[in-house]
């Protein structure tokens, strides 16, 4: 595996299968400690002992006979989440290679090549044992594709990864992740946009843009191959978290103006027994409508700049990393940018404010 999302070596994709019925976490009660005595005879108490509850989430129930035992209620994948609560995520393994359209709820391991066409859509992590040959991936969750990913008949093969993709090589492509990009070989005349660090052997060709950072042991070729690496995206994803906070700030004063005018009008249209008359439900039903409706774009301008706010954080170490790049060579820092016209060794450039 490579340097996943938090830096941490190991692969994105180990998943940690379990079985139905599989037990995947006890509850083992404590045991009280014995008071003893310092060298005094003074009597020591003991301290008191910590007691957990076991927490399941989904795909987890406990034992018919023992509450102190999780088990799994499918075979899936094991997940304990930060506060403790345990997880089976449902989970898939499609033998040999894919020819058709995949759709799954829950991490998927392939243990083929995605051929061309078709499209692969889950919505936890995916690994691909062989490779992406001109095929759509999709994916909520970090991605791993053993081989490469390659476009294949004239066709660019697509990724869109929420997570962190680990790739053998990458070839006519084009990618999206919202976390880190780990190229075990060389990025060739592709499209790259990652929230995260970009990371590969070498560069050939085609534009890679990362809000983390450029690492790469070469960029371009001796043949001049325009080659773009840019860092400046946190400039943008900075300007992008800003028109959010805007849209957030007029969407909140909209819903307030729809609460006031629901409350002005249900005030207003009440009879003594505190009732709507029913002729008055049509405009009830709009009042509410345009509140709820004005509430639920805010909630979505919210995710996207907790979204954007997360990326941005990521950003903290941006700078471009390369052992030697070669003329048309574009490093771009996004409020200023340079071509290489000669050959330029052990280049570290990192952009101004962020």
């Amino acid at each position: 595996g490579g340097e996943g999302a938090g830096g941490a070596s190991g692969p994105l994709c180990n998943f940690a299968v379990v079985r139905a019925g599989a037990p995947v976490a006890r509850r083992v009660p404590p045991v009280l400690g014995t008071p003893g005595k310092d060298v005094c005879g003074n009597l020591i108490v003991a301290p008191p002992v910590k007691d957990i509850q076991l927490c399941g989430g989904i795909g987890v129930v406990s034992a018919p006979d023992k509450p102190d035992l999780l088990l799994a209620k499918y075979t899936g994948v094991f997940e304990m989440e930060e506060g403790g609560v345990i997880n089976v995520r449902p989970y898939q393994e499609i033998a040999g290679d894919i020819e058709k359209d995949v759709m799954f709820e829950g991490d998927v391991q392939v243990a083929g090549t995605v051929k061309p066409g078709f499209t692969v859509d889950v919505s936890g992590s995916l690994a691909i044992l062989g490779s992406v040959e001109g095929a759509v991936i999709k994916c909520r969750g970090n991605l791993a594709v053993r081989a490469g990913v390659r476009g294949a008949g004239g066709e660019r093969a697509t990724v869109e990864c929420g997570g962190s993709a680990e790739i053998g090589d990458i070839e006519n492509a084009k990618i999206f992740t919202d976390g880190c990009v780990i190229v075990e070989g060389n990025i060739i005349n592709s499209a790259i946009t990652a929230g995260g660090t970009v990371k590969a052997v070498g560069i050939l060709g085609g534009n890679v843009a990362a809000a983390g950072g450029i690492t790469a042991t070469w960029a371009g070729g001796k043949c001049g191959t325009r080659t773009v690496l840019d860092v400046g995206i946190a400039h943008r994803y900075a300007k992008e978290l800003g028109d959010l906070k805007g849209n957030i700030d007029t969407q909140t004063l909209l819903s307030e103006g729809y609460t006031s005018e629901l409350y002005c009008f249900v005030r207003d249209s009440m009879d003594r027994n505190g009732i709507i008359p029913e002729t008055m439900m049509g405009d009830l039903d709009t009042f509410i409508k345009n509140l709820t409706e004005s509430v639920a774009v805010c909630c979505g301008y919210e995710e996207e700049a907790s979204r954007m706010d997360a990326l941005l954080k990521g950003a903290v170490n941006c700078s471009i990393v390369v052992d030697v790049a070669y003329p048309n060579v574009l490093l771009s820092l996004g409020f200023s940018e340079q071509n290489v016209k000669e050959v330029l060794k052990n280049i570290y450039l990192k952009p101004l404010g962020v």
